[in-house]
């Protein structure tokens, strides 16, 4: 393919995502003086109009494989793979509304975006214990008035070898305490468009977002925290392996071992 042409598709992305973020910013300034809930439902409303605005412009068609509407399962922990920037709208546009993610803090510090980051996310300083101590409590909340939440479980965006990197336990720990199920999804296809600190990106294809049945806790206790992750892991990885167009990056390869489970984090 012609490097211009992908130079020139790069900047259309970037003025497609670039122009709506001006034009909704005052928005989202102001939607947080309304409370949580309004807060909440008006800034996901904001952001989806956003996003799949964003993905018609630039050329990206979504490709939903969830039969059995396990994407609208709430209260649910949902979690999925992380590989692009891309992930974010593909990942607002195939949930829809009522749930919130959890983000690193130091994404809030980033400049205009971090303003609606820091008020749409439940933040976390993987750093702090005391952070994720609180974090952890606040989405306890949320799962406890039937709001979904949304983690990506590699803890960061995977650039390596593997299909899927290692799980942390917060998800499945959420899942066991509020017993409450985890709904695996993978999104496929967006580290070919979109690699992380590769310029200029690649032309558009169609991103596929599948769905598997949820992991049900049934009574499950933090002994059963490795094999619930595991579990977690397994899932993803299989919906990985099974929709992943070729040249994916890991497709065909090994597993990452699983970490040991680790105390809880406001223990």
């Amino acid at each position: 393919m012609v490097r211009w042409v992908r130079w020139v598709y790069t900047v259309w992305v970037g003025i497609c995502f670039i122009v709506p973020l001006v034009a909704f910013l005052p928005l989202f300034l102001i939607y947080p003086v309304f409370g949580f809930r309004a807060n909440l439902w008006l800034a996901s409303v904001t952001m989806l109009v956003w996003f799949r605005l964003f993905l018609l412009l630039v050329g990206i068609r979504l490709r939903i494989i969830d039969p059995h509407g396990y994407r609208r399962l709430r209260p649910a922990v949902l979690v999925t793979n992380h590989t692009s920037f891309l992930d974010t709208p593909v990942v607002k546009t195939a949930l829809g509304f009522n749930f919130l993610p959890l983000g690193k803090k130091e994404q809030s510090r980033t400049p205009v975006l971090g303003w609606i980051y820091r008020h749409n996310v439940v933040l976390v300083d993987r750093s702090s214990a005391e952070s994720r101590a609180r974090s952890f409590q606040f989405m306890d909340g949320l799962l406890k008035r039937a709001i979904g939440v949304f983690v990506f479980p590699e803890g960061t965006m995977n650039r390596g070898p593997l299909l899927l990197k290692s799980f942390y336990d917060g998800a499945f720990r959420l899942s066991i305490e509020n017993q409450v199920p985890v709904v695996p999804f993978a999104v496929t296809a967006t580290r070919l468009i979109m690699p992380r600190g590769v310029f200029p990106l690649q032309l558009p294809r169609p991103v596929t977002v599948a769905f598997g049945p949820p992991i049900l806790p049934n009574g499950a206790t933090e002994a059963d925290l490795p094999r619930l992750k595991q579990a977690g892991y397994d899932a993803v990885f299989d919906l990985l392996s099974a929709h992943a167009p070729a040249g994916t990056p890991g497709l065909g390869g090994a597993k990452a071992p699983l970490e040991p489970a680790r105390a809880r984090p406001d223990a």
